[in-house]
């Protein structure tokens, strides 16, 4: 055994609050409002790692097939 912890949490993007463009705020989370990551606890060291590295959040919207390579976390309710 490793002894090390794995946990699949999100990053939220919280210093942004608004949708759309950004033409009336200046910024938005248009197409990147959260990240799907691991993070793998190994004593007292935190270490995140993002899951969908080869998304490009600059490309609005994301070119097909983007969303097949994704992982993400589910909500059970699905």
């Amino acid at each position: 055994m490793s002894g090390k912890l794995y946990v699949s949490n999100t990053e939220a993007r919280n210093e942004s609050r608004f949708e759309g463009p950004g033409v009336f705020a200046g910024h938005t989370v248009r197409g990147h409002l959260h990240e799907a990551r691991i993070s793998i606890i190994s004593g007292a060291t935190v270490t995140p790692r993002h899951l969908n590295k080869h998304i490009n959040y600059a490309v609005v919207p994301s070119p097909a097939g983007v969303k097949n390579d994704s992982l993400a976390i589910r909500p059970a309710w699905r």
